[in-house]
């Protein structure tokens, strides 16, 4: 725990009930995720912008033995959730549609998909939109305001199927409002 790795600080956590709990008061969120993935958080990569990246274990190590020993390459598949400070009156939706970081590519959507490629979503008590996208990997996204930040939560699959480790960190996601 705390090791500098990949630019990110290594948080480690103990296992109960086949999840890890993760909380930081400084950026007022806490949850669950998977007790087979590690987590990482890179702290202020522009000013006021934060990210934490949880990679399933094996996959991960591997990775870091592989960079150690001079391969550098692609990490696994993985979920994140990005603090990207963003002026409080641009939207989330204006957000997404025209800011490069959303990965947000309506052309890779058929014409169904276009029409209905934002879905509105709650996520902790919290207004914000869903998509997927497809690229490297087949990426789902949850995206919302909070405090000063747009909040992106991704989730990375190779398989192209919807992501369910994503689900025990949503479900378990948890805002302190307060400034």
């Amino acid at each position: 725990d705390g090791e500098e790795l990949y630019g990110g600080v290594f948080r480690d956590a103990p296992v109960v009930a086949g999840l890890k709990f993760f909380n930081s008061n400084a950026l007022g969120i806490s949850f669950s995720y998977p007790g087979d993935h590690l987590l990482f958080v890179y702290e202020k990569l522009l000013p006021d912008e934060y990210s934490i990246s949880i990679q399933p274990k094996e996959a991960m190590l591997d990775a870091i033995r592989g960079a150690r020993a001079g391969f550098l390459g692609e990490g696994p598949p993985s979920m994140g959730i990005s603090f990207i400070p963003v002026d409080q009156s641009v939207s989330v939706e204006t957000w997404i549609r025209t800011d490069s970081r959303s990965n947000f590519n309506p052309t890779q959507l058929t014409m169904e998909q276009q029409k209905n490629g934002l879905t509105p979503i709650i996520v902790a008590d919290v207004p914000g939109l869903a998509y997927h996208s497809e690229g490297l990997y087949s990426d789902d996204y949850l995206v919302f305001r909070y405090r000063q930040w747009i909040v992106v939560v991704s989730a990375a699959s190779g398989d192209a199927t919807p992501n369910q480790n994503l689900k025990p960190l949503i479900e378990s996601l948890k805002l302190d409002n307060k400034e």
